[in-house]
C-alpha cells in the first residue's frame, strides 16, 4: 500500500511511470540479450521493477520477499517488452 500521508515527492503512479519509461527505453534502444545494464537504486524504487515481471510482484508480496538488502542485487531479463526476474535480493559472496 502506498502511504497516504507521506512526505515523498512522487505518487505511486509517477514512480511506476518512471520505471516503465526506463524499461521501455531499454527495449526501444535495442539492448540485446548479450548486453548488461547496471541500474543502481534504493530498495524503495527497485521493488517497483517487479511490477513489470508478470506475477512475480504478487508472489513476492504474498511471501514477504519484496525487500532488497543493502548491497544486494537483482537480475531482470527482458525479451521485447516482456520482463522476468531471474534473481532477487542476492548478496554478493565475500572473498
Amino acid at each position: 500500500a502506498w502511504p497516504q500521508q507521506s512526505q515523498w515527492g512522487e505518487s505511486e503512479a509517477l514512480v511506476l511511470g518512471r520505471v516503465k519509461q526506463f524499461l521501455t527505453k531499454l527495449t526501444e534502444e535495442g539492448v540485446g540479450q548479450d548486453e548488461t545494464v547496471a541500474a543502481i537504486s534504493s530498495n524503495g524504487l527497485i521493488r517497483f521493477f517487479l511490477r513489470f515481471c508478470g506475477d512475480q510482484y504478487r508472489e513476492r508480496l504474498v511471501s514477504g520477499g519484496l525487500k532488497v538488502a543493502t548491497g544486494a542485487y537483482c537480475v531482470l531479463e527482458g525479451e521485447g517488452y516482456a520482463w522476468r526476474c531471474k534473481e532477487w535480493d542476492v548478496r554478493p559472496k565475500r572473498s
